[in-house]
């Protein structure tokens, strides 16, 4: 009896760790994934603000042009492979390069971009033919990061209009597969 009990509770010692540690992986992977978000946001308005400060808007934000405009600049940065450009209703307007596909935005994802906070999506193993029209079919998948950051109105109490950066994802699955592995290495060293 002594055995059974102490096997029981060795098992639900187990089990409750076990649940702790996936737990604490999709808390992790979620904030990896939720940090590019915040930071492509506030590129975004620091381009804003910086190109009003210097003249260099004609219009306010809620004209497409200049939120294509943005969008344009802030796609210079690293691992950007694209971007689309979305209305303030989460209606497609348009995109970069022109081989980038149409798609519509999740409504889930444009109740949050209403709120003024930018999404963050990760798939390990994207097809590019469905983001990219010039893609070969057969090509293999690849990890792709979608960020997509609200485009305030001037009053910043609104949208104005939304971009979706599509992005490399090869750091982010790096960053997956290490937090994995010290995980793992944790885990079966007890110390979690």
């Amino acid at each position: 009896m002594p055995f059974l009990v102490i096997g029981l509770a060795l098992a639900v010692l187990g089990s409750t760790l076990m649940w702790s540690a996936l737990d604490l992986r999709t808390r992790i992977r979620a904030q990896i994934v939720r940090r590019d978000g915040e930071i492509l946001d506030a590129v975004t308005l620091m381009q804003h603000l910086n190109d009003k400060t210097s003249g260099e808007t004609i219009a306010s934000l809620t004209d497409p042009g200049e939120q294509f405009q943005l969008a344009l600049k802030v796609s210079k940065l690293r691992n950007v492979l694209g971007v689309r450009l979305y209305s303030g209703d989460g209606k497609f307007v348009n995109a970069f390069p022109a081989y980038i596909t149409e798609t519509a935005l999740p409504v889930s994802d444009l109740i949050q971009l209403q709120n003024l906070q930018p999404v963050s999506h990760f798939f390990g193993h994207a097809r590019m033919q469905e983001q990219d029209l010039l893609a070969e079919t057969n090509t293999p998948t690849a990890p792709l990061l979608f960020v997509e950051v609200p485009l305030r109105a001037e009053d910043q109490k609104y949208l104005a209009g939304a971009i979706q950066f599509l992005m490399d994802g090869s750091s982010v699955a790096r960053q997956y597969a290490d937090f994995d592995r010290d995980l793992a290495l944790k885990f079966s060293a007890g110390s979690i």
